[in-house]
C-alpha cells in the first residue's frame, strides 16, 4: 500500500542515521530552549486549560482539542 517507504522512518534507511537523527533532535533541544527562553507562554484571558483534553477526540489517533496560548515577548536588559 505504501509506494515510498522512505517517508515511514526517516532515521532508519541510511547508514548515518544516528547523525541524522542526534543532529535533528539537538537541532530540536535548541529550537525549543531559545523559544521558551524568549517568550512568556500563557494560555488565552478566556481560555479553559482543561478544554484541550475535554474536547479530544478518540479515532484511530488522537486528535487534541483547540488550544489558544499566547506568546509575550520577554524584556531582557
Amino acid at each position: 500500500m505504501v509506494k515510498d517507504k522512505s517517508g515511514l522512518s526517516p532515521f532508519l534507511t541510511e547508514h548515518l542515521s544516528y547523525i541524522d537523527k542526534n543532529l535533528s533532535l539537538m537541532q530540536l533541544r535548541n529550537v525549543i530552549a531559545t523559544f521558551m527562553t524568549r517568550y512568556d507562554i500563557s494560555f488565552e484571558p478566556n481560555e479553559d486549560d482543561l478544554a484541550v483534553c475535554r474536547d479530544m477526540k478518540d479515532q484511530f489517533n488522537q486528535h487534541a482539542g483547540e488550544l489558544d496560548i499566547c506568546f509575550i515577548p520577554r524584556a531582557f536588559k
